[in-house]
């Protein structure tokens, strides 16, 4: 079985869609061979109330080293939005060998030449951009 340990980089809208769409299909993914779990998710104000809850025993931390650093998260989500953060959260996880999903459209138009290289200088780590 693979596992997909999933660090995320934004909670709100989207990052509360991809929470509750990861966690009402575990089943599915278990029938096709893949356990994943949202080990972390990283948000920038802790005191904000959310009404998102992660049913597995996920941690909301408020720096992206915690989920970059992370040797056990082996995927990022990125769903924060704009361009700077998510371009050093983006190529970060690229170095450390870890796969990306992001819908950042502005961010792969921005720096594709830079990270076609990245992907080439990491051959194992997989780009999954979802565009809808």
């Amino acid at each position: 079985m693979m596992t997909l340990n999933i660090g995320l980089f934004g909670a709100g809208i989207v990052g509360g869609g991809v929470i509750d769409l990861i966690q009402r299909s575990t089943d599915r993914y278990k029938m096709v061979g893949i356990s994943i779990s949202i080990a972390k998710v990283c948000i920038k104000n802790g005191n904000k109330q959310r009404d998102i809850a992660l049913n597995s025993p996920g941690v909301y931390v408020s720096s992206y080293s915690d989920i970059l650093n992370d040797e056990s998260i082996n995927c990022i989500v990125e769903v924060m939005g704009g361009v700077t953060d998510a371009k050093d959260v983006v190529f970060e996880a690229i170095r450390r060998g870890k796969h990306v999903i992001t819908a950042n459209k502005a961010l792969v138009a921005a720096f594709l030449p830079e990270i076609q290289a990245l992907l080439a200088a990491n051959p194992t780590v997989r780009l999954i951009l979802q565009l809808r």
